[in-house]
């Protein structure tokens, strides 16, 4: 067996040293590396579950806040509107279904559909209103017994039609309400050989059901002065509502206590003429009852 020398023994340990150094080393640098990376992810998720708990109070807070303001106060007492009497909720009606101003219709569409919408309505000769006041015909939506007695309330109002067309609309779209409607304006007839004038007798044909009507005022010129020609167009197109006010009432001419004739047209050349001369407006009322006289008593 060969010696081995002192000198050889001391480079031997040496060598073993600095291996061992290395090697403890390295290990000391992996797991430092690992001691980071283990510090940063935890760093990351931390933040996130902070930031996470922080949403959820939020969401707590704001549901916390909105049930505490949908929850009455105690303090807060409540009563059904129909244990009201009777004459408080009729001036309720009043104050939410009544119009100061009459209320003013023309035609419309609506999904595809004819419709009468508000809307001032207005003469070539009258200057512009005010804007229109606003009501709640919502309110017969609630229930059926508000619905039966709130209804006439709201046909009460006087409706301004801006011609026969906005006239039939509504009265078609009310249907069996048209026995509450009381008081009827009618702005323009309708005119020409097109369907402005061929609306004029199914508009006043409807009106056989409104049987609550206390005025129908024609507040628009036939381009006519003749009372003769005024008398034979509202008959012709009006004469079976004429009829059923005169079966109703047990008297042919009971109509003339609802309808109001027009004014003389002072811009027509018929006004000015030596033919039919200047007349009152009563005295063209008489002569067009008068003719429609004539023409009721032919049936």
């Amino acid at each position: 067996m060969v010696g081995v020398t002192s000198q050889q023994l001391y480079q031997s340990e040496q060598i073993l040293s600095r291996e061992t150094t290395e090697a403890e080393w390295q290990s000391t640098q992996t797991n430092s590396e690992l001691d980071n990376d283990s510090d940063y992810e935890p760093n990351i998720s931390c933040r996130k579950r902070k930031a996470k708990a922080q949403k959820v109070q939020k969401a707590k807070r704001a549901r916390k806040t909105g049930i505490a303001a949908a929850q009455p106060a105690k303090s807060q007492r409540f009563f059904r509107f129909l244990d009201l009497p009777p004459e408080l909720r009729n001036h309720i009606y009043e104050i939410a279904l009544s119009d100061t101003q009459p209320v003013s219709l023309c035609e419309g569409w609506k999904k595809y559909r004819r419709i009468a919408r508000r809307q001032h309505v207005r003469s070539y000769h009258e200057t512009i209103a005010t804007s229109t006041n606003s009501f709640v015909p919502a309110l017969l939506a609630l229930n059926k017994q508000i619905h039966v007695e709130a209804v006439a309330v709201l046909y009460s109002n006087e409706f301004v039609f801006a011609d026969t067309q906005a006239m039939y609309n509504f009265l078609a779209q009310i249907g069996s309400h048209r026995r509450f409607v009381r008081y009827i304006t009618i702005k323009e007839w309708g005119w020409g050989n097109g369907t402005h004038k061929a609306i004029n007798h199914p508009a006043m044909t409807l009106l056989c059901d409104a049987v609550g009507l206390e005025k129908f005022k024609v507040s628009c010129t036939f381009c006519s002065h003749n009372s003769k020609r005024i008398a034979e167009r509202l008959y012709r197109d009006g004469h079976h509502w004429f009829e059923a006010v005169g079966h109703r009432m047990k008297n042919k001419t009971a109509v003339f206590e609802i309808l109001e004739v027009p004014k003389p047209d002072i811009n027509s050349r018929y006004y000015h003429s030596r033919r039919y001369g200047r007349s009152t407006t009563e005295d063209l009322k008489t002569t067009v009852f008068e003719e429609l006289a004539k023409l009721l008593e032919r049936k």
